[in-house]
């Protein structure tokens, strides 16, 4: 649900309405299902015209749909948002956090197409082989490589051919993005010796984006025709909430609002 959601809110240009998804962990028919009030708190947040996001509510919070997680298979609470406060919060009361929310449109609602998935996803390990990267760029399918880093951007040290295969890579038009293997983490390639040298091959950061919002992101960005290069830089851009920046971190713990009071 978190890559749908990632994957809609790039899908969904200028939004001017609620599109919420939810689900559950236990189904309708048992007697603790989360399912009923996961779907009627759903349905509440999808009457509001405050939002103009994609979202996922679950577990009594509604979070941003690129910016949510599961981060637990059987926990009621299955799904968080690492790296951004949740929107909301359903409980004896309806709380709505004002200032996390997206701005309201500007220009016209588009719907685009979602058609270039040639993307490798790949986790960094300790003693890994260089040898698989070699097949990645002899490879003419493959359009972009997502790379799971350690910490802030950090992997294992001395690996020239490693990093003659970025550059190959790159340099035959593969865009590589460097994303962390935490869950909250903010790449940062500069930080490390190591990152730097990613950097200097052309590899870009994925800032603090989840790697389900990087994969759609990435996807979204190569299926509207762009450049590789070009690619790279929309890849460093915030489009849809998906990544922080200095603007949209300012004042996301203003105080929030009682929606039950407005409805009473």
């Amino acid at each position: 649900m978190a890559y749908a959601a990632s994957a809609l809110s790039f899908m969904l240009e200028q939004l001017a309405k609620p599109v919420v998804l939810t689900g559950f962990q236990l189904p309708f028919a048992e007697p603790l299902t989360d399912a009923r009030q996961n779907l009627l708190g759903a349905i509440v947040f999808a009457g509001l015209a405050d939002l103009s996001e994609v979202c996922i509510f679950f577990g009594g919070k509604l979070f941003r749909g690129n910016r949510s997680k599961k981060v637990d298979a059987t926990s009621l609470e299955a799904f968080q948002s690492p790296n951004y406060p949740h929107l909301a919060e359903l409980g004896t009361d309806i709380n709505i956090y004002r200032r996390r929310l997206s701005d309201p449109p500007r220009g016209r609602f588009r719907v685009h197409k979602i058609h270039v998935t040639q993307i490798v996803v790949m986790w960094v390990i300790p003693g890994f082989s260089d040898e698989f990267f070699e097949c990645l760029v002899k490879s003419k399918s493959v359009k972009g490589v997502v790379l799971m880093l350690y910490g802030r951007g950090n992997a294992p040290a001395r690996k020239v051919c490693f990093l003659k295969c970025l550059r190959k890579m790159v340099d035959a038009g593969i865009v590589v993005v460097a994303c962390s293997q935490c869950s909250t983490a903010k790449v940062v390639l500069e930080k490390y010796a190591v990152g730097k040298a990613f950097s200097e091959c052309g590899v870009i950061s994925a800032s603090d984006m989840t790697i389900e919002a990087t994969v759609a992101k990435l996807a979204y960005l190569m299926s509207e025709g762009l450049s590789s290069e070009d690619c790279r830089k929309a890849m460093q851009q915030n489009l849809r909430g998906e990544m922080s920046t200095e603007m949209n971190t300012l004042h996301i713990h203003e105080p929030m609002t009682d929606l039950s009071s407005r409805m009473s």
